[in-house]
């Protein structure tokens, strides 16, 4: 860990590592180390989310102790599959940090599709995750006649177990990885360990009151995070904070309306369904009790969210001169070719302006002070 980029979370002064702990001059312990693990949050019982959420974070590090007290032992596969089993009930049921999860027959049947959804993405993509969020950020640039981000460090907010982190690593001299779950940020450095990649560093904190110096970053990424953070604009302007003037903050939104199955609840036109509607079809289309930890934002939120920081922001869904895409599907790859095609600036128009609005999600990012 990278002692000059690490600052106070409360009031901003440098900190310094003694006999295992995080120590401000003006504020005493703020941090332990944990086998390289900066944790800012270790006696924060309870984090707020977003929508009246919550997030117990005194079970995830009960969970996340026991599985550095594995690390050493196992791989990365084998700690995720603890992490679930612990996770696990007696009844059989996995928690989930946000909404309670219901136990009928119907709910339990949107919980496995759910869940096979996601090992099927995630097999799919593989560790192409930050290699293909590189390449839509720079196309993007190079769309926008703009200037490329810097190599130096990139901070990686709210990152789940890591999954950007191989292709992050290739570009970036070093990458910091943030995330408040003890249980994701031991999976994450699980995962970097048996990729061999060794310029990361891990730092458990609430990603919106970041213990990090004010711009240190070439990029910023926050990929599906806003919707689940109780204050957005917090997130939004710590992220510019610790940017660059030569970098870029990027923020992935998920749509409140799009036209397309909505990721969190798989409903299409989310936003759109009466509440009262909405809370009955989520039981069977995800199998939650409710939206507790789970805010959407419309194009129109999000862009007064980003106008409360200090940079100048695009947004957009897909750039103009993409070559590939994570996944590959029929859509995906129709957005792709149409885009490069002698046709590519109407694509562009249709996509990134007139049907903005109910894209599946928006991209944006900020240029520090611009």
């Amino acid at each position: 860990m990278n002692v000059d980029i690490l600052a106070c979370p409360a009031c901003k002064s440098a900190l310094q590592l003694m006999h295992g702990e995080w120590v401000c001059d003006s504020c005493g312990t703020v941090a332990l180390q944990r086998q390289g693990i900066a944790d800012f949050l270790y006696d924060t019982p309870e984090i707020r989310l977003a929508n009246e959420g919550s997030w117990n974070l005194a079970q995830d590090q009960h969970i996340g102790l026991r599985l550095l007290e594995l690390f050493d032992q196992h791989t990365y596969v084998e700690l995720r599959e603890h992490a679930r089993l612990l996770r696990t009930d007696a009844d059989g049921f996995v928690s989930d940090p946000h909404a309670r999860l219901l136990t009928g027959r119907l709910a339990l049947r949107a919980q496995r599709r759910f869940a096979r959804r996601y090992e099927r993405v995630a097999h799919e993509v593989g560790r192409g995750h930050g290699e293909q969020m590189l390449h839509k950020i720079e196309t993007r640039l190079r769309d926008l006649g703009q200037s490329p981000m810097s190599a130096h460090l990139a901070i990686e907010l709210g990152g789940g177990d890591g999954q950007y982190l191989l292709g992050f690593a290739n570009r970036f001299e070093h990458v910091l990885f943030v995330d408040g779950s003890l249980v994701n940020v031991v999976l994450a450095r699980a995962m970097a360990r048996d990729d061999g990649v060794t310029n990361v560093s891990f730092l458990r904190s609430d990603i919106t009151v970041l213990p990090i110096t004010s711009s240190v970053a070439s990029m910023v990424h926050a990929n599906g995070v806003i919707e689940h953070v109780s204050d957005p604009v917090a997130l939004v302007t710590e992220g510019v904070r610790v940017t660059r003037r030569d970098g870029c903050s990027v923020i992935v939104s998920p749509n409140r309306i799009p036209v397309t199955i909505e990721p969190h609840f798989r409903l299409p036109l989310f936003g759109l369904i009466p509440k009262a509607v909405r809370v009955r079809l989520i039981t069977v289309s995800r199998g939650k009790e409710s939206e507790a930890g789970t805010q959407l934002l419309t194009i129109w939120r999000l862009r007064r969210t980003l106008q409360r920081a200090n940079a100048a922001w695009d947004v957009f869904v897909i750039p103009r001169g993409i070559g590939s895409t994570a996944r590959r599907t029929p859509i995906r790859t129709i957005l792709a070719k149409a885009m490069g095609s002698p046709v590519g600036a109407v694509a562009d128009r249709l996509v990134n302006q007139i049907l903005l609005p109910v894209a599946h999600c928006h991209i944006a990012i900020g240029r520090p002070g611009e």
